[in-house]
């Protein structure tokens, strides 16, 4: 994504198994039928499923700069009767902290993710 550099993924939000090479600095992905290894290079388009959404507004107050973030998550309701899934944005509640003059300021929007499903992961992977 261009427009948005603070994308996390977790470890835990990873394929299972996964493992950090201490020699290659990279996360790699076991596959479970074999031996195959699947390296998560770094600037490599990703395909991921946003689980959370935190905006960040950084006002001046007369305590001095405070960052207040509101996080919204994805959060999906199954309705039975219809068999259907409706996906619906949440607004959950928002957190505030004083920050001093030598704080970086926090980046307006960061977004968590999972790569943790089926078709997820580098783009490389799923080619050929």
């Amino acid at each position: 994504m261009d427009f948005v550099q603070d994308i996390i993924i977790p470890s835990y939000a990873l394929q299972t198994p996964s493992y950090f090479d201490t020699a290659e600095r990279l996360w790699v992905w076991k596959y479970s039928e074999g031996q195959e290894k699947f390296y998560m290079d770094l600037h490599e388009e990703i395909r991921f499923r946003v689980t959370n959404i935190n905006f960040t507004r950084v006002t001046k107050t007369a305590k001095g700069i405070q960052a207040t973030t509101t996080e919204a998550t994805d959060k999906a309701e199954k309705e039975i009767s219809a068999g259907d899934m409706r996906q619906s944005l949440a607004r959950r509640r928002s957190s505030s902290v004083d920050l001093s003059d030598n704080d970086p300021t926090p980046s307006a929007i960061h977004i968590l993710a999972t790569i943790d499903e089926d078709g997820l992961g580098l783009s490389s992977w799923w080619t050929s």
